[in-house]
Order: structure tokens, then C-alpha cells, then sequence
């Protein structure tokens, strides 16, 4: 069987300019990081500083792509208002600069910021799909004109 070569995003400046197709390997890193417990330790630290250093280039990726879609959705709805926040509180958590040797609880936030970005990006996809199926139903529609 051939290997198989997936490369991972390491973007700590945030110069990538989008997303990789597949945010598969992204999610399954974060999960595993946030299951880290006393019951299921972390690996050994160099390994902890590097999925740190993956997951912070991965969420600077996707608040950027984020930010660039918040325009999608209609202003002053409570959708755009919450998205506004959700970026702009990521933008403010990855200024920070990271401590030199990442902790278990730094890799576990940048964790939560990737899943929490993602579930962003799902939520004005979804908002897209609501607002062309309302928009091309014909009962929705004249539901809409009345």
C-alpha cells in the first residue's frame, strides 16, 4: 500500500491566504488535544509546543477566511453582531504571543478557538442555505411578499 502524505498547516504569521480542503486532520488534532486529561495524559512536551504551533496557524487561518465571510450575512442581525465578536476575539487571543514552551492548557485553548472558528464558518453556511431555500420556495416567497 502507498503512503500517504498529508501536509498540515503551520502558518503561525497567518500568511496563507485560505483554507486547506480538508478540515478533517485539523479537527481530529484538536479533539485529541482536548481530551488531554489526568485520565489520558498529553504527549511528551516537544510534541505539545508542536500541535500548539499547528493549531495556532490553523486558527489564524480560519478567522481570517471567517472574517472575510461575516459580510455574507445581512448587518445588524444578532448572526453578523456574533460573528463580529467571535473574530474579533479571536484575532485579540492570537496577538498574544505564545508562551515559549506551550502548556497542555495553551494548546487545549487554541484547541477550542479552531472548533470554535469552524463552528462559525458552518453557521453562516447554514445561514446561506436557510436564505436560498426561503428566497426560492414559492410559498416562502409569497409567505415573505405579503
Amino acid at each position: 500500500m502507498a503512503a500517504s502524505h498529508h501536509g498540515e498547516v503551520h502558518d503561525p504569521e497567518g500568511l496563507l491566504d485560505c483554507l486547506p480542503l480538508d478540515r478533517g486532520p485539523q479537527l481530529a488534532l484538536a479533539t485529541a488535544a482536548l481530551r488531554w486529561s489526568s485520565s489520558v495524559p498529553a504527549p511528551a512536551a516537544a510534541d505539545v509546543e508542536l500541535i500548539a504551533l499547528q493549531l495556532t496557524g490553523h486558527a489564524r487561518t480560519v478567522a481570517r477566511e471567517l472574517g472575510g465571510r461575516v459580510g455574507e450575512v445581512a448587518a445588524g442581525t444578532p448572526l453578523r453582531w456574533r460573528l463580529e465578536i467571535v473574530v474579533d476575539d479571536a484575532n485579540r487571543r492570537l496577538a498574544v504571543k505564545a508562551p515559549k514552551n506551550a502548556s497542555v492548557a495553551h494548546t487545549q485553548s487554541r484547541a477550542r478557538l479552531v472548533v470554535g472558528l469552524y463552528r462559525s464558518l458552518d453557521e453562516i453556511d447554514q445561514h446561506r442555505c436557510l436564505i436560498a431555500f426561503v428566497t426560492s420556495a414559492p410559498t416562502a416567497r409569497a409567505v415573505l411578499d405579503s
